[in-house]
């Protein structure tokens, strides 16, 4: 059977047939090919006065051009698609992460463990509170035995204010989208019969 020009076929062989040239996208030259330059023009690639390209169907699934119903247009020859995909925070759908924090201000009491030894130093670090005699000595280096103490000391309730982040997880890893294939010999007819417009 004759094929038309410019008809892309799927073979199982691993070789280009005669007449036929393998879609891998290809650079040819308009004045060897002009009457398949006539039908492809530079649709896929090429300067479109000396060369013009084949089709690129390495690894690709083809589809077809126009625009379908729901579906993003296409041109003739457009190229697109990835194999792997990375999703990011504008993919996700829009959820929350919520925390809370029961706070109080529960009062409590300490004491002051003092000294009943003579008051004799001025330096506060290390030091009690002793019995003074009346000088602006009051601490005392010495903690007597047994020690005294002051209290209780009550110390009032503080709110407390706690804030925190929510951070994110995974390790970003991009995931695979390509479908299930297998792999053909996509191959366009050079030599054939020109088609004629319907």
């Amino acid at each position: 059977m004759e094929a038309f020009m410019s008809m892309i076929t799927p073979f199982g062989c691993n070789f280009v047939i005669r007449n036929w040239g393998a879609c891998w996208g290809g650079l040819l030259s308009v004045g060897q090919y002009s009457a398949l330059f006539s039908l492809l023009g530079d649709n896929f690639g090429g300067n479109a006065t000396s060369t013009f390209g084949l089709p690129d169907l390495r690894g690709r699934s083809p589809a077809g051009w126009g625009n379908g119903p729901g579906l993003n247009p296409m041109s003739l020859g457009q190229m697109g698609g990835v194999e792997y995909s990375t999703i990011t925070n504008v993919n996700l759908p829009p959820h929350s992460h919520t925390f809370s924090v029961v706070g109080s201000t529960q009062p409590t009491t300490t004491e002051l463990p003092v000294s009943s030894d003579a008051a004799i130093g001025s330096d506060p670090d290390g030091a009690y509170l002793g019995v003074t005699s009346g000088s602006v000595r009051p601490y005392s280096t010495t903690l007597s035995t047994p020690p005294g103490s002051m209290g209780p000391i009550p110390i009032p309730g503080q709110p407390v204010s706690v804030s925190g982040t929510t951070y994110n997880t995974g390790g970003g890893q991009s995931l695979f989208v390509q479908s299930p294939y297998q792999a053909l010999n996509y191959q366009i007819c050079m030599y054939g019969i020109y088609p004629s417009r319907s």
